[in-house]
């Protein structure tokens, strides 16, 4: 199976290098081949999960959806594992992981939402997994990764609520942008927003003037194609 390459990066310019987010791109013909030979070499059963052990879910929605890669459509439909970070298919009864190539965009287009196959390196740690693309352009690419991570229980049982055994719990939206050829953390708050994209010309104002919410996905995609369209 043909995979997408890895990252390149344009040499450092001064002051913002400009960044490659596409990679080495699959043809027509080799996004077709990986679509009609997913069946026969890309599946891993996941025989020795049992979530029903747990309480919660590792899903975001349990429900499998539709999905593009390109204009193709994917034989199966899929569903995003949060706890595990891949997708997932369910075959004659039992669930396979989807060996989805690097950097490929995978299109849920029944109800807009894009993932996006990824390796990289935040704060020292190297990551393979699935990121919700926010905005991507020419300097800036922003991205959400949204998780769910299995806690053990605490307490007893005390006949209303039982605090016994490890639970699915969601965590908290995590921003995570793509500048000047370095993966970082997005901060929370706007003033550290403004220190850290310094350079940018009126972003302060333009955060004020168009009431920013820095939690709001749409919010923060004018945001980054202000950040975009104002680095030259």
């Amino acid at each position: 199976m043909a995979l997408l390459g890895n990252f390149y990066y344009s040499q450092h310019i001064n002051p913002v290098a400009p960044i490659n987010i596409s990679g080495a791109s699959l043809t027509h013909d080799q996004l077709k081949s990986y679509i009609d030979n997913v069946n026969n070499n890309t599946l891993i059963y996941r025989e020795n999960d049992d979530y029903s052990l747990f309480k919660g879910s590792p899903y975001l929605d349990s429900t499998y959806k539709k999905v593009k890669i390109d204009d193709f459509l994917m034989p199966q439909k899929l569903r995003y594992n949060a706890y595990s970070d891949k997708m997932e298919f369910e075959k004659d009864g039992k669930i396979y992981d989807a060996q989805i190539p690097d950097n490929a965009v995978l299109n849920f287009f029944e109800f807009n939402k894009n993932f996006k196959k990824m390796k990289y390196t935040l704060e020292g740690k190297n990551y393979d997994g699935f990121l919700t693309i926010v905005s991507e352009g020419k300097f800036l690419a922003l991205y959400k990764k949204e998780s769910i991570k299995l806690r053990e229980g605490d307490g007893l049982n005390n006949g209303i609520v039982d605090h016994r055994g490890a639970v699915f719990s969601n965590q908290k939206p995590v921003y995570i942008c793509l500048f000047d050829n370095k993966y970082s953390v997005l901060p929370k708050n706007k003033k550290e927003i403004i220190n850290k994209f310094s350079i940018v010309q009126g972003l302060a104002k333009f955060i004020d003037d168009n009431k920013i919410d820095v939690k709001d996905d749409l919010d923060l995609a004018k945001l980054a194609n202000y950040i975009n369209d104002n680095l030259k």
